[in-house]
């Protein structure tokens, strides 16, 4: 028998029940998964050109953000954690040596041209790399004493250094590793750059040189970080649109033409700021921070206290704040604070003290003439430094700070990619550069002796701290290859061989609807689990 005086009360029960559980649901539902379906387009206006979109023959940093869209890792590094994850290797094995490391590929996976990954594949891209007449570029110098690539079976690979390389697997979890379709490059050949085929999230759509480079969601993507939703990206569209001049991208954020800029100087940061649909993003980059690589070979800067001197003299305070305003910060090691590795104590042995500085000049026979500069057997102190045209703000402070302790500073400036490649510093006794990269590993190659002398750009050549490095590499485990390169970096401050001055700051004007950035090891935006709120 039916109470139907209940009825209405039982049916406003169910009611708030079900109401209570939808509510409960959405509440604790992520947001992003919410988002998902709403797809969108994202357009982000960076500074710098590609030269190509081909990562394996570029050294640009774009190129490598661009990467990280189309490509996907061996193995995956988690913001924030130690530990290694699968990537498109399910699992690997390392020899007690460091110098074989076995993966095992996970078989369900597909490049965008519908092709298999196979350990074909990753042997290809491996000898596509060093077969490279290009040797200093990034992808080369990634894959480090590689010796050859040996196919186990189908999804399994062999990879033999000449020597034990411990930071292949912090390597291996970066796109300066990357695995590419064998079959678009033996298709599409010279024009592969407009092809560029991985097995990242977004496929490549259209590439305009100059212009932009438009990726769309690959829908068949489905193994992405554990960690991340499952699934393809939630984005249907990502634009990287190349805007050089600051003015431009910053006016394509305010009229909602670009969602993410970056880029964004300190004087300009007040004009995001105060408008509210804007917010600003600053983010921690790793590698080498801006730094004076000295030539330990060429007069003056063969001696060693005139390299001290030289680091005691510059006040990195007063070089950055008129330039960056608070948006960056003095470096006084040779790594980045986000390195593995970085050693805190280092800050102590870079102090300012130009007394000090005047005093190891005097006591080492530098004598100051008439015009103040100094001079020892007949010989004046000047040293010449090539400076990126980017930072040539900092040309006359520098050149005051040192001519007070009776030392010329002449400066060439130089486009940044001319800089770069100053590598040998013939005609130089300082270059200012900078380096992203994601171990520390990144100080083997600019001040380990290598007999071969692709290495080595500072022609600094010392036994002990070779053999720092060698121990480093002899180890893949973070701890003990921390406390290693904590040494090497004492190492080079005392002996002046590379003087920090300030450390790289990636400022992002980002549009506040755009939730979800990820950002990589070496501090570029990921979309992945990028989505709109509105």
């Amino acid at each position: 028998m039916t109470n139907y005086s209940r009825t209405p009360l039982r049916k406003f029960v169910i009611f708030i029940s079900f109401f209570m559980l939808f509510f409960t649901l959405l509440i604790n539902c992520p947001a992003r998964l919410l988002a998902q379906t709403k797809g969108g387009h994202l357009v982000y206006g960076t500074w710098q050109t590609p030269d190509t979109l081909d990562v394996q023959s570029s050294s640009r940093e774009v190129v490598f953000a661009i990467a990280w869209s189309y490509l996907d890792p061996l193995i995956r590094t988690r913001p924030g954690e130690s530990w290694y994850y699968p990537g498109l290797a399910r699992k690997w094995n390392v020899s007690s040596d460091a110098k074989e490391y076995t993966f095992f590929l996970r078989k369900d996976v597909k490049f965008h041209d519908g092709t298999f990954l196979t350990a074909d594949a990753v042997k290809f891209s491996f000898d596509r790399i060093m077969n490279s007449r290009m040797k200093t570029k990034p992808v080369s110098l990634a894959l480090g004493p590689y010796d050859r690539c040996e196919v186990v079976d189908k999804h399994t690979v062999k990879i033999y250094f000449k020597k034990p390389y411990g930071s292949f697997i912090q390597m291996a979890s970066t796109v300066y590793i990357p695995i590419i379709s064998p079959d678009a490059v033996k298709q599409f050949g010279g024009g592969y750059q407009f092809h560029v085929t991985g097995t990242g999230p977004f496929i490549l759509e259209e590439y305009i040189p100059k212009s932009h480079a438009t990726f769309v969601r690959n829908m068949n993507y489905h193994w992405g970080p554990h960690w991340s939703h499952e699934g393809p990206a939630y984005l249907d569209k990502v634009t990287y649109s190349f805007i050089p001049e600051d003015i431009t991208r910053i006016g394509s954020l305010r009229t909602r033409e670009t969602n993410l800029i970056d880029g964004v100087k300190s004087n300009q940061i007040y004009s995001v700021v105060r408008d509210k649909r804007l917010e600003i993003e600053l983010t921690q980059l790793r590698g080498m921070p801006w730094a004076f690589v000295l030539n330990s070979q060429r007069f003056p800067t063969d001696d060693r206290i005139v390299r001290q001197a030289i680091s005691y003299t510059i006040d990195r305070e007063r070089l950055i704040d008129p330039v960056y305003r608070g948006t960056n910060e003095p470096a006084y090691s040779p790594l980045e604070k986000g390195t593995l590795g970085y050693n805190k104590a280092v800050d102590k042995l870079s102090v300012y003290d130009p007394q000090k500085a005047k005093e190891l000049l005097e006591q080492a026979g530098w004598k100051k003439g008439a015009d103040g500069i100094r001079v020892k057997d007949n010989r004046r102190l000047i040293v010449e430094a090539a400076l990126p045209r980017e930072q040539q703000k900092l040309s006359t402070v520098l050149q005051s700070q040192l001519k007070k302790i009776g030392l010329e500073l002449v400066i060439k400036e130089q486009s940044i990619q001319r800089t770069h490649s100053i590598w040998s510093m013939k005609n130089y006794n300082m270059v200012l550069t900078s380096s992203y990269w994601p171990d520390p590993q990144l100080l083997n190659n600019w001040f380990a002796y290598d007999s071969n002398g692709e290495l080595n750009w500072a022609h600094y050549i010392n036994p002990k701290l070779g053999d720092l490095f060698l121990e480093a590499e002899n180890t893949i485990f973070k701890s003990r290859r921390a406390e290693i390169y904590k040494g090497v970096q004492e190492f080079l401050i005392i002996d002046a061989v590379v003087i920090p001055l300030f450390g790289k700051s990636e400022v992002y004007g980002v549009r506040k609807e755009i939730e979800g950035i990820d950002y990589s090891i070496t501090g570029y935006p990921i979309f992945y689990e990028t989505y709109f709120t509105e």
